[in-house]
This record gives structure tokens, sequence and C-alpha cells, in this order.
């Protein structure tokens, strides 16, 4: 039990990530995973319109790609970063011949898991810019990556632009800047 803590934010622990997890929850996978693994990244995030409240989205170290840092006083900030999201693509794929299947297109094997790519940087201003790289299917149900951004999103706090890269990685010396 928590003491001394509102009851709106006692609220919000109770859901601090998109699956809904309770932040006790939350903090044991990821621990989990930094035991196993090393390390993890937390991205504070929120839907694209701003409707929800901002939620935790954790990449496990294999799913951080690149990271650059710089150092401002005894702090090391993030100043970019490539992230890999897999996504279920399942929905997607609908044979000519209308069966669901992972048979897609005529005879081809398209994956039901595809690889988005997120990247986190700071614009030339010092503002926080997100940009997304979806991964298509070419007519032969191949996963095709963008050489562009299919969106680009600049993330806002009370209507103005954020000016850090609200995203830590944690290792088992605590948090570090990757």
């Amino acid at each position: 039990k928590l003491f001394g803590v509102s009851d709106k934010t006692r609220k919000a622990m109770d859901r601090v990530s998109r699956e809904g997890l309770s932040l006790s929850l939350y903090a044991k996978s990821i621990m989990k995973e930094v035991v196993t693994m090393g390390r993890v990244g937390i991205l504070v995030d929120r839907t694209e319109d701003g409707a929800s409240e901002p939620y935790f989205t954790s990449y496990l170290a294999e799913n951080i790609l690149s990271w650059n840092t710089f150092k401002k006083e005894i702090l090391a900030l993030e100043k970019a970063g490539l992230l890999r999201e897999i996504v279920d693509n399942s929905a997607t794929m609908v044979p000519s011949n209308g069966t669901a299947s992972l048979l897609a297109g005529s005879g081809s094997l398209s994956p039901a898991l595809i690889a988005n790519y997120r990247i986190l940087r700071l614009d030339g201003n010092g503002k926080y810019v997100q940009e997304f790289y979806e991964t298509g299917l070419d007519q032969h149900g191949n996963p095709v990556t963008p050489n562009s951004p299919t969106k680009t999103i600049i993330p806002k706090l009370n209507g103005a632009p954020l000016d850090n890269i609200p995203f830590v990685i944690l290792g088992p010396d605590g948090p570090t800047a990757g």
C-alpha cells in the first residue's frame, strides 16, 4: 500500500501500459527482462490524437537497434534512436480464395509477423519527432519496408512539442543511455 499518494495517481498506477498492466506487474515484467537480457527500453507514449493518458511501451533489448546520446551536466540524454516493433499482420492476409490461412496470394507464404520501425529523434530545433516506417506487402506477399517515413508525429505535452525524448534504457546498474 502506498501512502501519501492521491487517488488520481493511485488510479493511474492501475493501468500504466497499453496492455493495461498495473505499475506493479509492469515493474515485474521489466525486471524479468533486465535479469534475462541485461537491458530493456521504456518509452512514454500516447495515442496519436493525444486523447489517451500517457502509457509505458517496453522495447526488448534486441529491438533497440541504434541509440545516440549526448551529455548534459551529469545526465546522459537521448538524441536519437531506432526501434523495431514486431506486429501481427495476419489480419491483412486473406488469400484469393477467401479462406483464412498463412498462405496469401498465389501460393507464396506471407509472414504473420512483420517488423515496423520507429525513429525517435530531436529535430533541428531541438523538438522531439517520431518517424514511422510501416512495412507493407508487395504483390507477391513479401514484406517491403519503405525508404521514407509512412507517418511522422510531433508528440506534444499541453499543446507544446517536447524538447526531450521520453525513452530510457534500464540495465542491471540502473538507467543508462544505451
